[in-house]
């Protein structure tokens, strides 16, 4: 893991609970603001999940579609959301592998719903919030 350094851009990251701690962990060794989503409290909603993430402006890591359709419909004001679409892998046996992965794309995750399969990376801008 490479360490990080003062001209790294530290990003603030709301990461899912459907996602393994170790990639939460990985995330604040290489220097991120990392929120866990079950240190926010167990049980609580998706929409309350996005409030938080929102409030705090943190760009959401999840392999929850849900919160990708919130996204890309405009629903919600999100700074990002990042999608990890790992198909047939265990997402805790690759955490380390995406965190930097994460860590590697920084600030073209801002305003982007990225979504991240196992051989490529697809990127759309997040649609304007509705207003109203």
């Amino acid at each position: 893991m490479k360490p990080w350094s003062p001209r790294s851009r530290r990003l603030r990251f709301y990461v899912d609970e459907c996602c393994p701690r170790q990639l939460a962990e990985t995330l604040r060794a290489l220097g991120h603001d990392v929120r866990y989503a079950p240190e926010a409290g167990a049980g609580l909603t998706d929409e309350i999940h996005a409030e938080i993430a929102i409030s705090e402006r943190r760009v959401v890591i999840t392999s929850d579609y849900d919160f990708g359709e919130l996204a890309m419909r405009g629903l919600r004001p999100f700074a990002g959301v990042v999608l990890i679409a790992p198909v047939g892998v265990r997402m805790a046996a690759v955490a380390e592998a995406l965190a930097l992965r994460i860590d590697q794309m920084q600030e073209d995750l801002k305003g982007y719903l990225t979504i991240l399969e196992k051989k490529r990376t697809r990127r759309r801008p997040i649609t304007s919030p509705i207003s109203g």
